[in-house]
């Protein structure tokens, strides 16, 4: 994808549509509407957890737990809501081409699936993108030469629950991978394993101060799942003596100023340390 095609497909957004909105009828600065569309679709996102963005749609799938050998009349059933697609998603294409991009697609689909208590077969996959079997199979295969599981309900029920490609990424970094490489093994972008690395800090920072994984799961808006494989992750980096990286990933929330700008993570670590309650002042876009 060429950088024109790229700047029209991201243009045909919602995301661009809802800022375009907020500059011509408010009078907002592109940066400004920005800021306020992503503060707008986080509150949501923790308020409804339940609703339907534009991006997404509702597929039938096989409640994790049923043997993968039971023929799909009988297993139980559940609906989930599937991400169709992600912003990331033009960004991967552009920087690792259209074959790195749909297993990107297939692989935050499957995880989604499995937070709702479910499992996609390939087959389902293939309905979803619109493709063969076979081609869904090429792209698991392609993803296991990168040491990473496509945790399809077959998977899931043969060998267990798999590692987050969240989880993975983190792990390379841990080994001292750069950002560009992990983002390269990974067929992500370097703006999404940024954003995983981030999560992870603040992971590691509140399960080092005593907090319990429900809690740091509420603070930091992750799914049960990831939080406790990054928690896994931190407890083997220190059994390893592989701390360098970790108190760097973690340095950021050492720094009081920095954490305010988390919010209600500022207010539950002072409240844990004893102090009065805190005013967050938050900074105006420039």
């Amino acid at each position: 994808m060429d950088q024109g095609e790229a700047m029209r497909q991201t243009a045909l957004s919602e995301r661009q549509l809802f800022i375009d909105n907020l500059q011509n009828d408010y009078g907002l600065a592109p940066v400004e509407a920005e800021v306020l569309y992503d503060r707008v679709t986080t509150f949501s996102q923790m308020s409804h957890p339940d609703s339907r963005a534009h991006n997404q749609i509702i597929v039938t799938a096989v409640k994790k737990g049923e043997p993968a050998g039971k023929p799909i009349k009988y297993c139980e059933k559940i609906g989930v809501l599937i991400t169709v697609l992600h912003p990331d998603d033009l960004s991967v294409r552009r920087k690792h081409g259209i074959v790195a991009e749909r297993q990107s697609r297939i692989l935050r689909i499957c995880e989604e699936a499995i937070q709702q208590d479910a499992a996609l077969s390939l087959e389902q996959l293939a309905h979803i993108f619109c493709t063969s079997k076979s081609t869904i199979k090429r792209d698991k295969q392609r993803l296991l030469a990168r040491e990473i599981t496509l945790p399809t309900r077959g998977e899931i029920e043969s060998i267990g629950p798999c590692q987050t490609h969240k989880a993975k990424a983190v792990a390379n970094l841990l080994k001292g991978y750069s950002l560009e490489d992990t983002a390269r093994r990974m067929a992500h972008c370097p703006e999404s394993v940024a954003r995983y690395w981030e999560a992870f800090g603040a992971v590691a920072y509140l399960h080092e101060k005593g907090f319990s994984p429900l809690t740091i799961r509420k603070l930091v808006n992750l799914s049960e799942r990831v939080v406790n494989e990054y928690i896994e992750l931190v407890e083997q980096a220190v059994t390893d003596g592989n701390t360098g990286q970790l108190r760097q990933v973690t340095a950021r929330y050492r720094d009081l100023d920095a954490i305010r700008q988390r919010g209600g993570l500022a207010r539950a670590v002072h409240r844990k340390r004893g102090g009065p309650p805190l005013r967050i002042r938050r900074r105006r876009p420039r």
